[in-house]
């Protein structure tokens, strides 16, 4: 799944793009469900938008992002069409430690998602074989 976070420090606009993993562990009650599980986030491409123009900033933040997800949903047993909602978020800050030795700002990736899921319907049961003819 891909992310997308933007944030805005020092007049300048910061667009972080992030391919995830997530392991969600899911617990269902009927056709309701809750789900949970850690995450890993790759940084694909980092641009900073400055009154001077677009930079590549990629080398400020890291490389990896660990993080966890929660998240509800509806899927029916039966098959059709469900919805999720869920929330991703890291344990770490984005930013690197500067060279400098300054302290960098505390900025975690934090995204809201909603989502539809098609499971498709059971259109014929297991039928056991009465011996080889």
């Amino acid at each position: 799944m891909l992310g997308q976070a933007a944030t805005v420090y020092e007049n300048d606009t910061y667009h972080l793009n992030y391919i995830d993993v997530p392991v969600a562990f899911r617990a269902s009650w009927n056709d309701l469900f809750a789900e949970a599980g850690p995450q890993l986030g790759y940084l694909l491409t980092a641009k900073s938008t400055t009154p001077a123009g677009t930079l590549n900033s990629r080398d400020a933040f890291r490389t990896f992002d660990f993080g966890y997800l929660l998240g509800v949903g509806y899927q029916p047993k039966k098959g059709g069409l469900g919805v999720g909602g869920r929330y991703n978020a890291g344990f770490t800050s984005v930013y690197k430690d500067p060279i400098d030795g300054t302290a960098p700002p505390e900025v975690h990736n934090g995204v809201f998602q909603v989502y539809l899921t098609y499971s498709a319907q059971k259109y014929h049961k297991y039928k056991k074989s009465k011996g080889v003819r």
